[in-house]
């Protein structure tokens, strides 16, 4: 992120704080940067020249930066970042609806994406957002977040989800006594990976696809509520209706999820 980021065209403001942060940690100078780091550049310029990125993704396309004092100061920038952003964010929601529930971002996928350090960094900012929010595709939706509890201890709010989904196309291997019956599968799976989420201490709640593309009959085994038509998806409301009257009692430790 750091390398992005003073990679970033000059007039956008995240270049100006890398570039004020990064020459701040070695003596002021450009020159000594690259010594640091070990590598050969003695201006801004030269560097962009070096690491140049597309503008639309900053995704970098020349030498990338990988030593261990570009990783120390790596470490330090993301620190800086997540403060900063939360900071900047919560405060301004707060000063303009000072009743709104601050839900931060919805981190994506698996927690190893996002790094120890950005994750330990919510110790500092709990006073900026109320929830950590999260999206996850995973087969196994529980093991995700539990992922992002072993850093993070405050309410949870899954953003969107999936469960199971490599078995909801077609093509997919089913077990044995599933073979003939691929929707039974799909909507007892549907109800425990769904409830298994609750036993996580810090799951307070989720939301789900109101609609989901592609998914256009109301028979079809999907990620929706409804059809782009606005018709109920009859394979999920059965689903939700099984799982959505247990999980305070899952959450409670009162009802094991793999036995409903």
């Amino acid at each position: 992120m750091l390398q992005v980021f003073l990679n970033l065209p000059s007039e956008r403001p995240g270049h100006k704080a890398a570039w004020d942060f990064v020459p701040g940690r070695h003596g002021g100078s450009v020159a000594q940067v690259a010594r640091d780091w070990g590598e050969e550049f003695n201006s801004v310029e030269e560097f962009r020249e070096r690491s140049a990125s597309k503008e639309e993704d900053c995704f970098v396309e020349g030498f990338v930066l990988d030593s261990e004092a570009y990783g120390r100061d790596h470490d330090e920038f993301t620190r800086l970042y997540v403060q900063t952003y939360y900071r900047v964010t919560g405060e301004a929601i707060r000063r303009y609806d000072p009743n709104h529930m601050r839900l931060g971002v919805r981190h994506h996928a698996r927690s190893e994406l996002h790094g120890e350090v950005a994750l330990r960094e919510y110790e500092n900012v709990k006073k900026h957002v109320e929830v950590f929010s999260l999206n996850t595709y995973h087969d196994v939706p529980t093991e995700a977040v539990k992922g992002y509890a072993r850093y993070v201890d405050m309410p949870f709010l899954i953003g969107e989800y999936t469960w199971g989904g490599g078995c909801i196309y077609d093509g997919q291997t089913y077990p044995p006594e599933w073979e003939n019956d691929h929707e039974g599968r799909l909507r007892q799976e549907g109800v425990r990976r769904s409830a298994d989420i609750f036993t996580v201490p810090q799951m307070a709640g989720y939301t789900w696809f109101k609609w989901y593309c592609g998914y256009t009959g109301p028979d079809r085994t999907g990620y929706a509520v409804i059809t782009d038509d606005g018709d109920v998806i009859r394979f999920n409301a059965p689903m939700l209706r099984k799982f959505h009257g247990v999980l305070e009692d899952v959450h409670a430790g009162a009802i094991d999820p793999h036995t409903l």
